[in-house]
């Protein structure tokens, strides 16, 4: 009650179930008793303990080589969105393999989003390959995992690929 007042109501020890649509009514004393009504959407966010993991990286990378990772969120509710950038740049949707969001015996979600591509000399330019994987779920979480691995300009394949 000390945390709230006739503009707002706070609660304390929500859970995922305290979710959902209220309503707020109040009504003016006599004589009129006039009486209005407010309602609105409430969703409780469970945020991931832990930042993104990027797995399957290889430590080198030549041109025509596969590249293909996974990057796995914590457990959260709503299930985090997942994005991935190559050196900075979003990922082709093409790229992207969207699984979908894994459930647990709590009510939380794990997000998989894949990345598979064939690393061209764009890629590779700088001397290495930069993979990063973004989460976030609306406006109240964000965070990044990224990684590096080493590029080598040569093919390790047919020297016409890539």
């Amino acid at each position: 009650m000390g945390k709230s007042s006739d503009r707002k109501v706070t609660l304390k020890e929500v859970s995922l179930k305290t979710s959902g649509k209220y309503k707020c009514e109040v009504s003016a004393e006599s004589p009129s008793f006039h009486t209005d009504s407010g309602s609105g959407e409430l969703l409780v966010v469970h945020i991931p303990e832990n930042d993104p993991h990027i797995s399957g990286i290889h430590t080198k990378y030549h041109v025509g080589d596969v590249v293909q990772v996974n990057c796995t969120s914590s457990p959260s509710k709503p299930a985090a969105s997942l994005m991935w950038y190559i050196n900075d740049k979003q990922a082709d949707s093409v790229s992207l393999i969207d699984y979908a969001p894994v459930p647990n015996s709590e009510g939380l979600e794990t997000s998989i989003l894949g990345l598979h591509f064939r690393a061209r000399l764009s890629h590779l330019q700088k001397g290495h390959l930069k993979l990063r994987c973004t989460a976030t779920i609306a406006a109240v979480y964000y965070r990044e995992n990224t990684i590096f691995a080493r590029a080598h300009l040569t093919h390790r394949v047919d020297p016409l690929e890539g």
